[in-house]
Protein backbone atom coordinates (compact mmCIF):
# COMPACT_ATOMS: atom_id res chain seq x y z
CA UNK A 1 0.00 0.00 0.00
CA UNK A 2 1.65 3.25 -0.92
CA UNK A 3 1.65 6.20 1.86
CA UNK A 4 -1.54 8.31 2.17
CA UNK A 5 -3.62 6.47 -0.80
CA UNK A 6 -7.13 5.79 0.40
CA UNK A 7 -8.03 2.03 1.37
CA UNK A 8 -10.26 0.83 -0.68
CA UNK A 9 -13.03 -1.70 0.91
CA UNK A 10 -13.89 -4.80 -1.68
CA UNK A 11 -17.28 -3.56 -1.14
CA UNK A 12 -17.07 0.19 -2.17
CA UNK A 13 -18.11 2.13 -5.27
CA UNK A 14 -14.28 3.07 -5.76
CA UNK A 15 -13.01 -0.55 -5.45
CA UNK A 16 -16.22 -1.81 -7.64
CA UNK A 17 -15.19 1.40 -10.42
CA UNK A 18 -11.60 0.52 -10.88
CA UNK A 19 -11.96 -3.08 -10.98
CA UNK A 20 -14.22 -2.67 -13.84
CA UNK A 21 -11.50 -0.26 -15.07
CA UNK A 22 -9.05 -3.20 -15.13
CA UNK A 23 -11.47 -5.77 -16.84
CA UNK A 24 -12.16 -3.67 -19.70
CA UNK A 25 -8.48 -2.90 -20.06
CA UNK A 26 -8.04 -6.63 -19.96
CA UNK A 27 -10.30 -7.57 -22.78
CA UNK A 28 -9.42 -4.54 -25.11
CA UNK A 29 -5.91 -6.19 -24.79
CA UNK A 30 -7.29 -9.52 -25.66
CA UNK A 31 -9.36 -8.47 -28.66
CA UNK A 32 -6.53 -6.79 -29.89
CA UNK A 33 -4.18 -9.85 -30.39
CA UNK A 34 -4.26 -11.97 -33.03
CA UNK A 35 -6.69 -14.78 -32.98
CA UNK A 36 -4.45 -17.07 -36.08
CA UNK A 37 -4.06 -19.44 -36.44
CA UNK A 38 -7.33 -20.52 -35.65
CA UNK A 39 -9.53 -23.77 -35.89
CA UNK A 40 -13.23 -24.91 -34.33
CA UNK A 41 -14.12 -28.20 -34.24
CA UNK A 42 -15.94 -30.74 -32.68
CA UNK A 43 -14.85 -34.21 -31.96
CA UNK A 44 -12.42 -34.92 -34.31
CA UNK A 45 -14.00 -33.03 -37.28
CA UNK A 46 -12.84 -29.62 -38.45
CA UNK A 47 -15.86 -27.23 -38.69
CA UNK A 48 -13.54 -24.27 -39.12
CA UNK A 49 -10.11 -22.56 -39.47
CA UNK A 50 -7.94 -19.86 -40.15
CA UNK A 51 -4.40 -20.82 -40.66
CA UNK A 52 -1.17 -20.47 -42.40
CA UNK A 53 -1.33 -21.49 -46.03
CA UNK A 54 0.25 -24.64 -46.96
CA UNK A 55 1.56 -23.27 -50.18
CA UNK A 56 4.41 -21.21 -47.85
CA UNK A 57 2.89 -18.11 -49.58
CA UNK A 58 2.71 -16.18 -45.85
CA UNK A 59 -1.15 -16.39 -46.35
CA UNK A 60 -3.90 -17.53 -44.51
CA UNK A 61 -6.30 -20.44 -45.93
CA UNK A 62 -9.87 -20.44 -44.89
CA UNK A 63 -11.89 -23.56 -43.97
CA UNK A 64 -15.63 -24.09 -43.60
CA UNK A 65 -16.62 -27.46 -42.80
CA UNK A 66 -20.49 -29.31 -44.29
CA UNK A 67 -20.55 -30.62 -40.86
CA UNK A 68 -19.85 -34.24 -42.08
CA UNK A 69 -16.01 -34.45 -42.39
CA UNK A 70 -16.03 -32.30 -46.01
CA UNK A 71 -14.73 -28.84 -46.69
CA UNK A 72 -18.41 -26.52 -47.75
CA UNK A 73 -16.38 -23.00 -48.50
CA UNK A 74 -12.42 -22.89 -49.08
CA UNK A 75 -10.10 -19.88 -49.81
CA UNK A 76 -6.87 -21.28 -50.32
CA UNK A 77 -3.39 -20.72 -52.76
CA UNK A 78 -4.31 -23.02 -55.79
CA UNK A 79 -0.96 -25.07 -56.17
CA UNK A 80 -0.65 -24.56 -60.06
CA UNK A 81 -1.38 -21.13 -60.69
CA UNK A 82 -0.27 -19.96 -57.19
CA UNK A 83 -2.93 -17.25 -57.06
CA UNK A 84 -6.04 -17.13 -54.22
CA UNK A 85 -8.90 -18.64 -54.99
CA UNK A 86 -12.65 -19.69 -53.01
CA UNK A 87 -14.57 -22.74 -53.93
CA UNK A 88 -18.02 -23.58 -53.14
CA UNK A 89 -18.28 -27.40 -52.60
CA UNK A 90 -21.43 -29.85 -52.60
CA UNK A 91 -21.92 -32.69 -49.67
CA UNK A 92 -20.15 -35.14 -52.54
CA UNK A 93 -17.22 -32.72 -52.76
CA UNK A 94 -17.77 -31.58 -55.91
CA UNK A 95 -16.74 -27.95 -57.36
CA UNK A 96 -19.88 -26.22 -57.61
CA UNK A 97 -18.43 -22.78 -57.68
CA UNK A 98 -14.84 -20.88 -57.88
CA UNK A 99 -12.86 -18.34 -58.79
CA UNK A 100 -10.34 -18.55 -61.48
CA UNK A 101 -6.86 -19.44 -60.51
CA UNK A 102 -5.15 -18.56 -63.79
CA UNK A 103 -6.31 -14.75 -63.85
CA UNK A 104 -7.45 -13.92 -60.61
CA UNK A 105 -11.18 -12.59 -62.12
CA UNK A 106 -14.55 -14.61 -63.19
CA UNK A 107 -15.23 -18.24 -62.67
CA UNK A 108 -13.65 -21.22 -62.93
CA UNK A 109 -16.46 -23.09 -62.33
CA UNK A 110 -19.67 -23.62 -63.35
CA UNK A 111 -18.92 -23.38 -67.00
CA UNK A 112 -21.81 -20.78 -68.35
CA UNK A 113 -23.53 -21.10 -71.90
CA UNK A 114 -22.18 -19.19 -75.06
CA UNK A 115 -25.26 -18.88 -77.58
CA UNK A 116 -24.79 -18.21 -80.87
CA UNK A 117 -26.84 -18.96 -84.06
CA UNK A 118 -25.78 -19.62 -87.96
CA UNK A 119 -27.05 -18.52 -91.59
CA UNK A 120 -28.90 -20.76 -93.77
CA UNK A 121 -26.48 -21.35 -97.02
CA UNK A 122 -24.49 -18.57 -97.74
CA UNK A 123 -23.26 -18.36 -101.76
CA UNK A 124 -19.20 -17.60 -101.13
CA UNK A 125 -19.16 -16.11 -104.61
CA UNK A 126 -16.83 -13.08 -103.95
CA UNK A 127 -15.25 -14.45 -100.69
CA UNK A 128 -11.69 -15.30 -101.27
CA UNK A 129 -9.81 -13.49 -98.89
CA UNK A 130 -10.06 -12.68 -94.91
CA UNK A 131 -10.76 -9.50 -96.08
CA UNK A 132 -13.69 -10.48 -97.95
CA UNK A 133 -14.84 -13.15 -95.96
CA UNK A 134 -18.69 -13.65 -95.08
CA UNK A 135 -20.48 -14.07 -91.87
CA UNK A 136 -21.92 -17.17 -91.43
CA UNK A 137 -22.98 -17.01 -88.15
CA UNK A 138 -23.22 -14.86 -84.83
CA UNK A 139 -24.01 -14.62 -80.92
CA UNK A 140 -23.67 -12.64 -78.07
CA UNK A 141 -24.10 -13.04 -74.56
CA UNK A 142 -22.52 -11.69 -71.14
CA UNK A 143 -19.93 -14.19 -69.99
CA UNK A 144 -18.64 -14.66 -66.93
CA UNK A 145 -15.70 -17.17 -67.09
CA UNK A 146 -12.21 -15.52 -68.54
CA UNK A 147 -12.06 -17.58 -71.65
CA UNK A 148 -15.31 -18.41 -74.21
CA UNK A 149 -14.86 -21.72 -76.19
CA UNK A 150 -17.67 -22.53 -79.46
CA UNK A 151 -17.57 -25.25 -81.56
CA UNK A 152 -20.70 -24.61 -84.47
CA UNK A 153 -21.82 -27.63 -86.78
CA UNK A 154 -20.94 -26.29 -90.23
CA UNK A 155 -22.16 -27.74 -93.37
CA UNK A 156 -20.07 -27.06 -96.65
CA UNK A 157 -20.65 -28.25 -100.86
CA UNK A 158 -19.01 -27.57 -104.26
CA UNK A 159 -19.57 -28.85 -107.26
CA UNK A 160 -15.64 -28.92 -107.81
CA UNK A 161 -12.64 -29.47 -104.97
CA UNK A 162 -12.64 -26.30 -103.35
CA UNK A 163 -10.77 -25.29 -99.82
CA UNK A 164 -12.90 -22.73 -97.08
CA UNK A 165 -11.57 -21.17 -94.32
CA UNK A 166 -13.30 -20.32 -90.96
CA UNK A 167 -12.19 -18.02 -88.42
CA UNK A 168 -14.01 -16.39 -85.70
CA UNK A 169 -13.98 -12.88 -84.51
CA UNK A 170 -14.85 -11.84 -80.84
CA UNK A 171 -15.74 -8.13 -80.12
CA UNK A 172 -15.69 -7.14 -76.68
CA UNK A 173 -14.79 -4.20 -74.02
CA UNK A 174 -11.51 -4.74 -74.04
CA UNK A 175 -10.63 -5.34 -77.78
CA UNK A 176 -11.44 -7.59 -80.80
CA UNK A 177 -9.93 -10.76 -80.42
CA UNK A 178 -9.34 -13.17 -83.68
CA UNK A 179 -9.16 -16.87 -83.68
CA UNK A 180 -6.54 -18.66 -85.50
CA UNK A 181 -8.34 -20.20 -89.10
CA UNK A 182 -9.91 -23.44 -89.56
CA UNK A 183 -9.85 -25.32 -92.71
CA UNK A 184 -12.82 -27.40 -94.82
CA UNK A 185 -11.76 -29.42 -97.76
CA UNK A 186 -14.31 -30.09 -99.82
CA UNK A 187 -14.32 -33.61 -102.43
CA UNK A 188 -16.32 -31.94 -105.45
CA UNK A 189 -19.88 -33.24 -105.53
CA UNK A 190 -19.70 -34.33 -101.70
CA UNK A 191 -21.48 -32.34 -98.48
CA UNK A 192 -18.94 -32.01 -96.00
CA UNK A 193 -20.28 -31.79 -91.85
CA UNK A 194 -17.65 -30.34 -89.53
CA UNK A 195 -17.08 -28.97 -85.59
CA UNK A 196 -14.92 -26.36 -86.50
CA UNK A 197 -12.71 -25.19 -82.75
CA UNK A 198 -12.41 -21.50 -81.36
CA UNK A 199 -11.25 -20.51 -78.22
CA UNK A 200 -10.60 -17.44 -77.18
CA UNK A 201 -9.13 -15.38 -73.74
CA UNK A 202 -11.48 -12.53 -72.37
CA UNK A 203 -9.30 -9.81 -70.18
CA UNK A 204 -10.68 -8.59 -66.99
CA UNK A 205 -12.97 -5.72 -68.18
CA UNK A 206 -14.75 -7.93 -71.01
CA UNK A 207 -16.30 -9.98 -67.48
CA UNK A 208 -20.08 -9.25 -67.13
CA UNK A 209 -20.43 -7.29 -70.06
CA UNK A 210 -21.53 -7.85 -73.81
CA UNK A 211 -19.17 -10.21 -75.74
CA UNK A 212 -20.00 -10.29 -79.48
CA UNK A 213 -18.84 -13.20 -82.15
CA UNK A 214 -19.01 -13.36 -85.76
CA UNK A 215 -18.40 -16.64 -87.89
CA UNK A 216 -16.20 -15.70 -91.20
CA UNK A 217 -15.90 -17.88 -93.98
CA UNK A 218 -13.89 -17.95 -97.38
CA UNK A 219 -12.23 -20.27 -100.26
CA UNK A 220 -8.74 -19.99 -100.42
CA UNK A 221 -8.57 -22.62 -102.98
CA UNK A 222 -10.42 -23.74 -106.25
CA UNK A 223 -12.85 -21.37 -107.25
CA UNK A 224 -15.54 -19.54 -104.51
CA UNK A 225 -18.14 -19.53 -107.52
CA UNK A 226 -20.59 -22.18 -106.44
CA UNK A 227 -19.42 -22.83 -102.74
CA UNK A 228 -21.99 -22.70 -100.28
CA UNK A 229 -22.21 -22.77 -96.49
CA UNK A 230 -24.16 -23.10 -93.35
CA UNK A 231 -23.39 -23.05 -89.60
CA UNK A 232 -25.92 -24.09 -86.65
CA UNK A 233 -25.24 -23.98 -83.05
CA UNK A 234 -23.53 -27.49 -81.89
CA UNK A 235 -21.78 -25.91 -78.65
CA UNK A 236 -20.94 -22.47 -76.68
CA UNK A 237 -19.48 -22.04 -73.38
CA UNK A 238 -17.59 -20.08 -71.20
CA UNK A 239 -14.50 -21.93 -69.44
CA UNK A 240 -11.74 -21.11 -67.21
CA UNK A 241 -8.70 -19.95 -68.96
CA UNK A 242 -6.81 -23.03 -67.20
CA UNK A 243 -8.77 -24.96 -69.58
CA UNK A 244 -7.87 -23.44 -72.69
CA UNK A 245 -4.30 -23.35 -71.90
CA UNK A 246 -4.07 -27.17 -70.49
CA UNK A 247 -6.80 -28.12 -73.35
CA UNK A 248 -7.66 -25.84 -76.13
CA UNK A 249 -4.68 -24.12 -77.03
CA UNK A 250 -4.80 -25.52 -81.08
CA UNK A 251 -9.05 -23.79 -80.42
CA UNK A 252 -6.73 -20.45 -79.98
Amino acid sequence: MVANQPVERPDSMDFLVNRIRQLEQKVAELTAQSKFPFSVSHGSTRDFSVLPSNSGDGSADLYMGNGAGGSLLEVYTDSTYHRKIATLRDMSGRIMLSTDAATGYGLGNPTLPYPYDGQEQIDLTGATSPGSAVEIGSGSNWPYNPALWVTPRVRTFSAANATVKMFAVFTAAGGTYTTGERTINITGGVVSISRPEFATYLAAGDIAAAVNVSFKVYCSAGTASGVTAQMWFWRGMGVSKGFVDQTLQGAL
